[in-house]
């Protein structure tokens, strides 16, 4: 997400680094408590003490009320959930529409609306959107977010008094939305519900069934209305294509009440693990994101529609997903270049490295000026050029001390970080691109954890140095587990597999992300500097991250399946939202744009979008019809180089005059020089 937005991304060819050869097997269970206690959980260990002060760690650098959100309907004792599927409920003034799929919700601060997206499709949207077919009246004054976990959140209703009422639990996958009483009440329900044939209660909305499943003493009399005492829940869900609306009935009745996630790598592919807990601990209905890969499960009857395609079902309360493993890397294979390539790259070396200036001082530009440079000092150190690898790794370590200077803040307002309380954030100064209201976090310190990585690698008292702040940096997008300071995983969600950009996503469809590409490159980052802490923990949750964000980023963005929206008239969705897929970006309405933020910074580890060089040349006769001396056309003539190196080669002459500040004309040289058939 950005306002506008300006570069992003991650392409690259995958070579392994010290240590990243053999793949390892690594198990993470990554669970975030609900803090303030969700009522519909009577089961769950909640905690209702207010959140702790911050850490010694974030202690080290300045603490400065930064960031231009704040929380309107958050518990105390909660970190701020930034960043997340259900922000909307949380920061907009008025509270949004989340989709955590299949069902859409909407939580007013007096009522419930659930609904199945209905998908449509114009030339450049696919819309799915809030649809609220059932509403449940609660009679309350205020909602706010209660708890949280890793796939659920809990909302809490208040009547004008601050009685409490209940509450309402809402899981990512989970085809129920339930409500749970915390007095006597009696709820309006529209439409009204009457039972089958069968003793199920069910009505039809916008031509789809629903049904409603009452527990723990709760009725529903002639008029649909549900009587409810403390501790009764009501659920809602919607009958699945291909199915009967009563095969989900049983699976009904035992409500969600918190989930978590975690996640292996083993031999040449990631898993990421499901675990739904359950009110009685009876078993539930689940289904994937759609395009997921589910491992050791057979799919029950029915289906789903979104806008991401048919969403399968899945009996049990654990989930399966794989993803193919992406190794993270910090330099291409020049080693088998010919010479005169080589040599042609050093000259352009020359040139290049002659012109690097660090005089940039916001968070994303910055940054990708460092990752700029580091990409050209490791071609400097692996092509012998030294002088210049020497003086790229001066200015390189100067710029990452001041970056990273625990008290650099105290003394001047750019190129440092500060600590948020308010926010639970470390944020950079100075911000670009609402990076003060938590957007992008993940694409601006991915760049800035690269050149860190980097250079820090073969020096370890620079690595001793910067580690203080860049541990915070990498933890503020990435925490593996929610703390005092940090969310987990700031930006990342397991259940959507890949991450979400806006801070309090003010939006009516949701969340978004735009640039896949750079949030690969975060992880890749990530994953390098764990590598130079020794973190091996660490090292492989980046390693997860970076191949489930990978993978999502060709099923849902660069090669994503529209055969069931052809309406949808473009080869690449360039916007994804929970609630709607656009052919747009937030700085351009140019079809260079679409693509190119996709393959930004096109590093050393995006082999990723290659695969099907049809597919790669179709994508870039659409966003490049005249050639690519465009916008992000360097990037471009490299994501060509994985479909046909010949045709890469001959393009280098036709590069864009500007080349983008993320890269340097001398790496997209080499980028397409050290592809294996392109060799001269």
């Amino acid at each position: 997400m950005r306002y506008p937005t300006a570069a992003l991304a991650a392409v690259a060819v995958v070579i392994a680094v010290a240590g990243c050869t053999t793949p390892t097997k690594s198990a993470t269970t990554n669970q975030s408590p609900s803090a303030a206690g969700a009522a519909a959980d009577s089961g769950a260990a909640n905690s209702s003490t207010p959140l702790g002060e911050p850490s010694a760690a974030v202690a080290l650098v300045p603490a400065k009320a930064v960031g231009k959100i704040s929380p309107k309907r958050l518990a105390a004792g909660l970190v701020p959930p930034t960043n997340r599927w259900f922000s909307g409920l949380v920061f907009p003034d008025k509270p949004q529409p989340v989709f955590p799929m299949p069902l859409s919700a909407a939580l007013t601060d007096t009522d419930l609306s659930v609904g199945l997206p209905q998908v449509t499709a114009s030339a450049k949207t696919i819309m799915g959107g809030n649809n609220p077919q059932v509403r449940l009246g609660l009679g309350a004054k205020t909602m706010k977010v209660t708890g949280y976990d890793t796939l659920t959140v809990t909302a809490t209703y208040s009547d004008a008094a601050g009685k409490v009422l209940g509450s309402v639990l809402i899981a990512q996958g989970s085809p129920f939305v339930t409500y749970t009483a915390a007095a006597d009440q009696t709820l309006p329900v529209e439409p009204i519900f009457k039972p089958d044939t069968t003793g199920l209660l069910t009505a039809e909305a916008a031509g789809r069934q629903y049904g409603l499943v009452v527990g723990g003493g709760a009725t529903v009399d002639a008029a649909g209305k549900v009587a409810l005492h403390a501790g009764s829940t009501v659920t809602v869900f919607a009958a699945p294509d291909g199915a009967a609306l009563g095969s989900l009935a049983a699976a009904a009745a035992h409500p969600v009440v918190g989930g978590s996630v975690s996640h292996a790598i083993e031999n040449d592919s990631v898993t990421t693990t499901f675990n739904y807990r359950t009110k009685d601990g009876g078993d539930t209905v689940t289904a994937p994101m759609a395009g997921q890969k589910v491992q050791g499960q057979a799919a029950s009857s029915g289906s789903y529609p979104s806008i991401y395609g048919s969403m399968a079902l899945y009996p049990g309360a654990r989930l399966v997903t794989t993803a193919p493993l992406v190794e993270p890397s910090g330099a291409l294979d020049v080693s088998k270049m010919s010479a005169g390539d080589k040599r042609a790259v050093v000259a352009q070396l020359r040139t290049d490295a002659a012109k690097v200036d660090f005089a940039i001082d916001d968070t994303y530009f910055g940054g990708k000026i460092l990752y700029r440079a580091a990409n050209m000092l490791t071609l400097a150190e692996q092509l012998g050029v030294d002088d210049v690898a020497g003086k790229l790794r001066s200015g390189l370590t100067a710029e990452l001390t001041m970056w990273f200077d625990p008290k650099g803040c105290a003394t001047r307002s750019t190129k440092c970080f500060v600590y948020d309380r308010n926010l639970r954030s470390i944020i950079g100064l100075k911000a670009s691109f609402g990076s003060d209201e938590l957007n992008d976090h993940h694409f601006h310190y991915g760049y800035l954890l690269y050149a860190a990585a980097v250079v820090a690698k073969n020096d370890p008292a620079l690595a001793t140095k910067i580690a203080p702040v860049a541990d915070l940096v990498a933890k503020d997008i990435a925490s593996s587990d929610i703390s005092a300071d940090f969310p987990q995983y700031r930006n990342f969600d397991p259940y959507a597999a890949h991450s979400w950009a806006s801070g309090s996503s003010p939006f009516a469809d949701g969340n978004n992300q735009e640039s896949s590409s750079e949030a690969v490159n975060a992880w890749n980052a990530l994953a390098l500097w764990q590598q130079v802490r020794g973190n091996t923990a660490g090292f492989d949750q980046a390693r997860w991250m970076m191949s489930v964000e990978a993978n999502s980023a060709k099923l849902y963005w660069t090669d994503t399946d529209l055969l069931t929206t052809p309406a949808f008239t473009h080869k690449i969705v360039a916007l994804n939202w929970g609630g709607k897929r656009d052919y747009a970006t937030w700085f351009s309405p140019e079809p260079g744009a679409m693509l190119g933020i996709q393959l930004i910074p096109m590093g050393p580890y995006a082999q990723y979008l290659a695969g099907d060089a049809t597919r790669i040349k179709a994508n870039l006769a659409e966003a490049a019809p005249d050639g690519y001396g465009a916008q992000f056309g360097e990037y471009m003539v490299q994501y060509l180089a994985l479909a046909d190196p010949a045709a890469a080669r001959q393009a280098l002459a036709s590069l864009p005059k500007e080349i983008d500040n993320g890269t340097s004309k001398a790496f997209v040289m080499a980028w397409v020089f050290s592809r294996p058939s392109a060799n001269a």
